[in-house]
């Protein structure tokens, strides 16, 4: 059936009543439709401008990490992001399109793929891309991609449909109501007419007059529509809100961050224990000073600083003890360098001292042998104090280089000629250093393979008893048999050995051939032999030194007694309390402790309240002085054996007049210098 026959068969009234209901639908219709796609932009905008906001703060945090190459501190910037619910990921690209960060959220899965486009934001689904450049004076650095959930969005969508369809609903009841009552405004007049007309045509009665009621009514829709309206006020101030923590939130992690950039900055200018500069800041800083142009050509000193003996007592002692050296040492460097200067610290026991402009090469020499005096005194830590020293090599600008590290490498090379020199000194470049450098290095490596080879020989010296003449002791003598260059003098490779750390060892090597010989010995009949050996003072440093020799007496079932370590006097007069806690422990074992020299150092050991030597080693010569000086050492001795009944062993040449003949003394003894024996030579002569 078509339309028109089924609008024919409609009454006037239908027909009004659809009438003014299509007209109210499709008005209402058109008006909700616009509403909704109005909302929709809105809070869609609304979404890309929170988003784009939170992109804009990231990019500007993430400044330094990019320019720094710093992937650590850019994925703890995105990892900010854990905090904004309505994130899923995020990422950071470098100029090369490259990810340099990223971020995802915990839990999320099924993400589309993140690619990098060029574009500010799209939607698509559930989720806004949005793109936002990074820039570093107006120079574009990298590009930041938010990537947000806008379910938030589509719940809002259907919240807001839910209120349109019940709003479209009452409003075609309303309608509906409306239609009925304007449709009998109309319908009504004419159906009375229609049947005065008809009742007069059919009873031709003319009186009958028509009947019209006055009735008028109409609705309004103005409180639904206020109602839809503040429900949509409602969420704008919520979505305001949330936008004004999530602003407070950014301003306080940007804070945080920038708390954090600066702290990285400094930690990557300075070196973390003691807190100076670390040689990437002194690069830039000696860089700076050369580049500078002056009228008069300016001097600058480099100084190359390191620690003697820091490594022996850091790994004896422990790293804790080491730190506090080297943190004390610090401070003692930059109170002598004074405001202008510039110290650092290379890593390990090395420093590398800056001094600007100066008047001339004296004033670098003048700080550099203050710096040597103030750390030549004792380093105190838990009530105790070690010593040290320290060897300093300088290079001046420009007479030995022009560019930051050469002079650093002369500077180098001057303090190893200041360690091959005895250390606890300055050395100025020069430039024969190079080869004096090559030959120690040289000799270094020999002194390696010697070890592992065991090149050395061990040869004795007898001493005999100046009474009877009968065998009292052997003073031990090291060789070195180069298979090249032949025979090296232990005062030609020992301190080679010590400077380079590689004196422990070797003495260690040695007294356990000692402790092996003198077993063979005893075994052989040859009982209660005694051996004099030479013991660095640097190894007393070693806080398990008494440990270890033990183990070798009772490995070799050696008497303690058949060992006497003669340490230096000078090494002794200068050694920290460290060393004496060590000679404590070795005359508890019954270790036979001996100086080779009379002065100082037995003051100091006098001053420990406890004698800690069994003896004081005295050659001959020493005693033989020129006029009323001879007899002077001669009371000396007498006074010293008196008064703190030590005794003294005088070691007489041959050649020379026996002591034994004006030195008459209980405490005194003298032993005669025999004949130097390889251990066959010993054993043919003394064991057969």
């Amino acid at each position: 059936m078509s339309l028109s026959a089924i609008s024919g068969r409609l009454s006037i009234r239908s027909k009004l009543m659809l009438l003014l209901l299509a007209t109210s639908i499709i008005s209402m219709s058109l008006t909700i439709a616009a509403f909704i796609f109005s909302d929709r932009y809105s809070t869609r905008q609304t979404l890309a401008y929170i988003v784009a906001s939170q992109a804009n703060m990231i990019g500007s945090s993430s400044t330094a990490a990019l320019s720094f190459g710093d992937h650590a501190a850019a994925e703890e910037i995105l990892g900010s992001l854990i905090h904004q619910s309505h994130i899923l990921s995020a990422r950071i690209y470098d100029t090369d399109e490259r990810v340099f960060a990223e971020y995802f959220r915990p839990g999320i899965s099924n993400q589309r793929p993140m690619e990098f486009h060029s574009h500010d934001y799209s939607f698509a689904g559930n989720q806004i891309d949005l793109y936002h450049p990074i820039l570093l004076d107006d120079e574009l650095i990298g590009t930041v991609h938010l990537r947000a959930n806008t379910q938030e969005l589509g719940a809002h969508f259907l919240r807001y449909g839910q209120t349109v369809f019940i709003a479209l609903a009452i409003s075609l009841f309303i309608a509906f109501m409306v239609s009925s009552r304007l449709q009998r405004t109309v319908s009504r007049p004419l159906t009375a007419i229609t049947g005065t007309m008809r009742r007069v045509a059919r009873d031709q009665d003319y009186s009958v007059r028509v009947e019209l009621d006055d009735e008028n009514s109409l609705s309004t829709l103005a409180d639904d529509l206020n109602e839809m309206l503040n429900q949509i006020q409602l969420r704008n101030k919520q979505l305001q809100d949330h936008q004004k923590n999530l602003q407070k939130h950014v301003d306080e992690r940007t804070a945080e961050l920038s708390r954090l950039t600066e702290k990285f900055r400094f930690q990557a200018e300075h070196e973390p224990l003691t807190g100076l500069p670390n040689r990437s800041s002194l690069l830039s800083r000696l860089q700076q000073l050369l580049e500078q142009k002056n009228l008069h050509e300016p001097i600058h000193a480099l100084l190359f600083l390191d620690l003697d003996q820091f490594k022996v007592i850091n790994d004896t002692y422990g790293h804790e003890v080491g730190d506090q050296i080297l943190i004390q040492a610090a401070r003692r460097i930059e109170k002598c360098m004074g405001p202008q200067g510039y110290a650092s610290r290379l890593g390990g026991d090395e420093f590398i001292l800056l001094l600007p402009d100066i008047k001339s090469a004296v004033c670098a020499e003048e700080t550099a042998r203050r710096i040597v005096r103030e750390l030549s005194r004792p380093f105190q830590f838990n009530a105790i104090s070690y010593r040290i020293t320290s060897s300093i090599g300088i290079s001046l600008y420009p007479d030995d280089a022009d560019d930051a590290e050469t002079l650093i490498g002369h500077a180098d090379a001057a303090m190893y000629k200041t360690k091959a020199s005895g250390k606890n000194g300055i050395s100025f470049y020069s430039p024969n250093l190079h080869e004096v450098m090559k030959s120690d290095f040289q000799m270094e490596r020999a002194l390696q393979k010697a070890l592992q080879e065991q090149q050395f020989e061990i040869r004795y010296q007898v001493l005999l008893n100046s009474d009877n003449g009968e065998l009292d002791a052997l003073r031990v003598q090291l060789h070195w048999l180069h298979p090249l260059l032949g025979e090296i003098p232990a005062q030609e490779f020992l301190p080679i050995a010590e400077s380079k750390g590689l004196i422990g060892p070797l003495n260690e090597w040695l007294l356990q051939q000692l402790c092996e010989r003198l077993s063979r010995w005893q075994q052989a009949g040859r009982s209660g032999m005694r051996m004099i050996v030479h013991w660095p003072t640097l190894l007393l440093q070693q806080h398990d030194l008494s440990e270890r020799i033990d183990q070798l007496l009772q490995q070799y079932h050696i008497s303690a007694d058949q060992i006497e370590l003669e340490i230096s006097e000078t090494g002794i007069a200068a050694a920290g309390a460290s060393v004496f806690y060590t000679l404590k422990a070795l005359h508890k074992l019954g270790l036979a402790i001996s100086l080779d020299g009379l002065g100082v150092a037995v003051l100091r050991l006098i001053n420990t309240r406890e004698l800690l030597i069994s003896h004081v080693n005295l050659n001959s010569e020493w005693l033989q002085q020129p006029g009323e000086r001879s007899a002077q050492l001669l009371n000396a001795i007498r006074l010293f054996a008196d008064s703190l009944q030590l005794d003294f062993v005088v070691y007489s040449d041959p050649q020379h007049s026996n002591p034994a003949q004006f030195i008459k003394h209980p405490y005194v003894q003298v032993l005669i210098l025999s004949d130097v024996l390889s251990a066959a030579e010993f054993e043919q002569r003394y064991i057969g």
